[in-house]
């Protein structure tokens, strides 16, 4: 029992590291202790549901859990800028799992309107953002990030590829636009230089 118990909390330890930088990527605001704070939650429910977990995936559940979580925490800032309540109630803190997934793609767009490289990620809708993060730094396989999300893996791929094209589209707007306004400026310069 002991060495089971032992097994199963070395094994949620290991995750931690992923967990951490798949929800600091998640988190748009870029607010660390938000995202430590959907990191926590995760392992605290981890640890008081070792007796049900105990034989699954753990990897799965607790990535799911953070998912979700986030989705919650994505709804309440959505009803803050609406100007609606800002308090969940206990309802929807226990629907969380099947609720959140059925959120539209519209209501979950990102609050950044950046447009430079490191920002280009926060410019994908939370599912699209949801779907490469998984693949990416959760390092799971389609059909596990799909089941993840709460969505068939057909309908998962579609959503990655989006997201890929969108985040390439992205990438390559901000590097045309970083072209243009040093072509511009070198432009000006020669200009000054020719006045003068």
């Amino acid at each position: 029992m002991n060495a089971t118990r032992h097994s199963y909390r070395g094994d949620v330890e290991k995750l931690i590291p992923r967990l951490r930088q798949y929800a600091r990527a998640l988190v748009t605001d870029h607010r660390q202790d938000a995202a430590d704070d959907l990191v926590h939650d995760a392992l605290s429910h981890a640890l008081r549901s070792e007796r049900h977990w105990a034989g699954e995936d753990v990897a799965i559940k607790l990535f799911t859990r953070v998912t979700a979580a986030n989705r919650l925490r994505a709804r309440a800032c959505l009803g803050e800028r609406r100007l609606s309540p800002t308090g969940l109630g206990s309802s929807d803190q226990q629907a969380h799992g099947q609720a959140t997934h059925q959120m539209s793609q519209t209501d979950l767009l990102p609050h950044s309107t950046g447009g430079s490289p490191g920002r280009a990620l926060d410019l994908l809708s939370l599912g699209h953002r949801e779907a490469l993060l998984l693949v990416v730094l959760g390092r799971f396989d389609y059909p596990q990030a799909a089941q993840i999300i709460g969505i068939p893996t057909g309908t998962f791929v579609t959503r990655l590829v989006h997201a890929r094209e969108q985040l390439g589209e992205t990438l390559w707007s901000s590097t045309q636009a970083t072209a243009e306004k040093a072509e511009r400026r070198q432009r000006s310069t020669h200009l000054r230089l020719v006045k003068s």
